[in-house]
C-alpha cells in the first residue's frame, strides 16, 4: 500500500499563506523574493567627524547609504520578463533604517508622439527595514512588461529609477532618488543591424558669432557623417565645419564656447518621430563632431527592418535656428 502524503494544520496554512503571496505578486505584475538576503561584506566604513571644541560642523552632508541596481541584460523581447537586482551598501559606522523596505522602483519610457511618459512603480516593500553598519542587502525583481495604466510596454529604451529614505545622524538622506541603469525593449531580430556613410552636407550662411572683439556672422557646413544602426540602438554622427573654427591642438578640450553648442534634434522613419536628446560634442581638427546615441545613458531606439527612409533633423544650435533635415535611404 503507498502512503498517503498529509498537510498538517499548520502546514497547510503555511502552503495557502505562500500560494496567497505568490498569486498577489503575479496579478500585480511584479513577482519579488520577498526576503531579502542580508550579506555582510567588506563594506568600508566611514569614521565619524571629529571637531574641535567649538568648530562647526562640515556642510558637507555624507551619503552612508548607496543604493546600486542592475538589469540582467540590454535588450529585451516584447513581453519578457525585465530581471532588476538591487542591493543597498551601509558604510555608516551605526545601523541604518531603511524606509520603505524594499525600496520603490520606477520604469519610465517617454514617447514622443503621445508626448507622455509612461511608467510602472513597483511599489516592493512598505516597513521599515535595519542594516547594520558594513552590511548589504540585495534582492531582485521582476517586471512584466505593463505599465501602472495596464498598458504593454512601448518598444525602445526604458529608465530605471529608486527611491528611498534613511535618516541619520548628520545625513537626512531624506527622499533618495537616482538612475540606476536602462534598458531597451526590442524585437533583436527585427532590427536594422548596418553602419551607413550618409556625408550629407547642409550650408547655412550668416550665422551670428560673439567673439571677444564682439559680433559677427559665420557660415558653417552641418554633414551628416555616419548612421549606425544595431538591435541595441542607433548612434548618429554630425560634424561641423567653419573657416572661423579654430582647433586648439595642446589642449582640444579648450575650444571657444561658439562652438560648444546644445542641439535640439529629431529622428523619424516611416512616420514615427522621436527624440534624440542631448548630443556629446567632441572637438577635431577638422571641426565640432556632435554625436546622439553615444553610450548607455544617451541611447536612441533601434530601427526597424522594412523602414524605407530614415530622416534626421536639428532643430536648432544654440541660438542658431534651423531647422536642418537630412533624409536617407534605409533600403
Amino acid at each position: 500500500m503507498k502512503p498517503k502524503l498529509t498537510l498538517s494544520g499548520f502546514s497547510l496554512f503555511i502552503f495557502v499563506a505562500i500560494f496567497l503571496l505568490i498569486t498577489a505578486c503575479t496579478q500585480s505584475g511584479t513577482t519579488v523574493i520577498p526576503l531579502p538576503r542580508i550579506e555582510l561584506e567588506q563594506v568600508q566604513i566611514q569614521p565619524e567627524e571629529k571637531l574641535e571644541p567649538g568648530s562647526p560642523p562640515s556642510p558637507q552632508i555624507k551619503r552612508y547609504v548607496i543604493g546600486k541596481g542592475t538589469v540582467d541584460k540590454i535588450t529585451y523581447t516584447p513581453g519578457e520578463n525585465v530581471k532588476i537586482s538591487f542591493s543597498l551598501s551601509n558604510s555608516a559606522p551605526e545601523p541604518v533604517k531603511i524606509s520603505p523596505f524594499q525600496p520603490e522602483i520606477t520604469i519610465n519610457s517617454y514617447s514622443l508622439a503621445d508626448k507622455t511618459t509612461y511608467s510602472k512603480t513597483l511599489t516592493t516593500g512598505s516597513h521599515e527595514t535595519e542594516i547594520p553598519a558594513g552590511a548589504k542587502a540585495t534582492y531582485e525583481i521582476v517586471w512584466d512588461q505593463k505599465y501602472n495604466n495596464g498598458r504593454v510596454a512601448e518598444t525602445g529604451w526604458h529608465d530605471v529609477f529608486y527611491k528611498f529614505s534613511y535618516p541619520i545622524k548628520g545625513s537626512p538622506g531624506t527622499g533618495l532618488r537616482a538612475l540606476i541603469d536602462r534598458f531597451v525593449i526590442f524585437p533583436a531580430e527585427q532590427a536594422i543591424n548596418k553602419v551607413i556613410d550618409a556625408n550629407q552636407s547642409v550650408t547655412v550662411k550668416g550665422l551670428p558669432i560673439s567673439y571677444i572683439k564682439g559680433e559677427t556672422t559665420t557660415d558653417v557646413i552641418l554633414t551628416l557623417k555616419k548612421i549606425e544602426l544595431t538591435n541595441e540602438g542607433l548612434k548618429i554622427a554630425v560634424l561641423l565645419t567653419s573657416s572661423d573654427y579654430v582647433y586648439n591642438s595642446k589642449d582640444p578640450r579648450n575650444v571657444s564656447q561658439e562652438w560648444i553648442r546644445m542641439a535640439v534634434a529629431e529622428y523619424s522613419f516611416d512616420g514615427v518621430t522621436k527624440s534624440a536628446g542631448p548630443q556629446a560634442s567632441n572637438s577635431l581638427p577638422e571641426g565640432m563632431l556632435f554625436e546622439w546615441g553615444k553610450g548607455k545613458y544617451n541611447p536612441l531606439d533601434p530601427v526597424m527592418k522594412g523602414s524605407k527612409e530614415f530622416t534626421f533633423t536639428i532643430a536648432s544650435l544654440g541660438d542658431w535656428k534651423g531647422p536642418w533635415q537630412f533624409r536617407v535611404p534605409l533600403n
